[in-house]
């Protein structure tokens, strides 16, 4: 977030609230994109990799992720949340 904050704050924006979230499932999906990067696996989407029961699995995840995610404010995440405002 500090790259991204740098380059808010030098168009006149003001940062209200930054934080990562998706960071409960950072390593996994760190670990599926590097295998199938290794073994030159390619998917067609990382959102067809999945059945009814996983998507249920990873939705609760998800879900806590998203309320936990601006209360820890995690060093990393697959994604991240910017509220910003201008001056």
């Amino acid at each position: 977030l500090k790259e991204i904050s740098q380059k808010i704050t030098q168009q006149n924006l003001q940062i209200l609230e930054s934080y990562y979230f998706n960071f409960v499932l950072f390593f996994p999906i760190f670990l599926f994109r590097k295998i199938t990067k290794i073994f030159k696996i390619k998917p067609v989407s990382e959102n067809r990799v999945n059945n009814d029961f996983l998507n249920e699995v990873l939705k609760k995840i998800f879900s806590l992720d998203v309320l936990l995610a601006p209360k820890i404010k995690s060093p990393y995440g697959v994604s991240a949340f910017l509220f910003i405002q201008k001056l």
